[in-house]
């Protein structure tokens, strides 16, 4: 595979908020740089109101305990609605319940930023229901990740609200988890870099699909968008598939199969507005090496197969998906990508 540097920018960003064009890739290069508009949440704060939901799969009584736990471990006052244990099949409750949770949650003055419990599926049928303009009134921190990707990526491109790709309530659990919660949402930091935990100190601990590693070296700027690669996939050929233009892609997934992977990332591949993303970063496939059939490609081949020859910076390896660390990402707002060093940038607070 022919490697590719590139510098590509698909935003327009504060200039006080970028490094000096001198030390991109060791060269001047200029951007053109102007405001870029965002509606906001407020930050959390020790004792605010944390809204808990669950959009999706049913969360048992246990697991509902342990989450509120974490959640008042990090300071926060969980508050949640008796429809979270209605168990309906494999929902929590109806597609009505659930889609009544959430607007109650956006509607209610006492609720200070919402998080889900966990994914798992359900959140693609409320999409077409969902009262974009009770949210757009009432903007909040809104977190969750997996199964949600379909909520937030569609929040934000309704509502223009920075939604916030984040551990789940039980998956509040590790301190790296709480870290970044807290840095992002909490704190509101204005500049967060994120990159690979050392994966060769921790063999034992993770295995292949952990290691960090370039497709296509390169810098490159754009609003954040992305998600589990199975919700992408769902979305695309319907009219909540996220616009990819210009954007900076991230993908996750678990316990898929390579077969799986290669047919999804060609979907979106096949889809009107992937390849034009500025850059995209993958994070953990966790579980995803695994493969039935002894002939199967691996994980790696299939990424380097699909993504290696776009004409843009993409690497693997990031933070992000169903692991212990799964750093909080804001969708909606401009970061910085070097593939070469395996590195994101947040360039501005999410969080008002």
């Amino acid at each position: 595979m022919k490697r590719r540097n590139f510098i590509k920018t698909g935003i327009t960003l504060p200039a006080a908020t970028l490094l000096p064009a001198s030390t991109l890739l060791g060269r001047s290069t200029s951007f053109d740089l102007a405001p870029v508009h965002l509606a906001m949440g407020r930050r959390l704060k020790p004792g605010s109101t944390l809204g808990i939901i669950a959009p999706g799969y049913a969360v048992s009584p246990e697991k509902l305990e342990e989450a509120l736990g974490y959640v008042k471990d990090l300071g926060y006052t969980p508050y949640h609605t008796d429809r979270i244990l209605g168990n309906h099949g494999y929902l929590s409750n109806t597609d009505e319940e659930r889609l009544a949770d959430l607007h109650h949650m956006f509607e209610n003055e006492n609720v200070d930023g919402i998080l889900c419990v966990r994914g798992g599926y359900g959140c693609t049928r409320l999409l077409p229901h969902i009262n974009w303009d009770l949210i757009k009134r009432n903007p909040k921190v809104f977190a969750g990740f997996s199964d949600v990707t379909a909520l937030l990526n569609e929040m934000n491109k309704r509502t223009g609200l920075v939604c916030f790709h984040a551990p789940v309530g039980t998956t509040l659990d590790t301190e790296y988890n709480r870290e970044y919660f807290r840095k992002v949402i909490t704190e509101g930091a204005a500049s967060i870099t994120l990159s690979p935990f050392p994966y060769q100190e921790e063999e034992e601990k993770h295995p292949v699909e952990y290691e960090p590693y370039t497709l296509n070296p390169g810098i490159a700027q754009g609003i954040l968008a992305g998600g589990n690669l199975s919700l992408l996939a769902a979305m695309t050929g319907t009219p909540y598939e996220p616009d990819y233009t210009d954007k900076i892609v991230f993908i996750e997934e678990i316990e898929e199969e390579p077969y799986r992977v290669d047919r999804m990332l060609t979907q979106l591949l096949q889809s009107a507005t992937f390849t034009k993303a500025s850059a995209v970063i993958l994070g953990i496939f966790a579980g995803c090496n695994k493969a039935r059939n002894p002939e199967s490609f691996t994980l790696k081949e299939v990424l380097t197969d699909l993504l290696g020859d776009l004409d843009m910076p993409v690497a693997y390896g990031y933070p992000i998906g169903h692991i212990d660390e799964n750093a909080t990402l804001p969708i909606g707002v401009p970061v910085e990508v070097n593939t070469g060093e395996i590195t994101v940038k947040i360039l501005t607070s999410s969080v008002i």
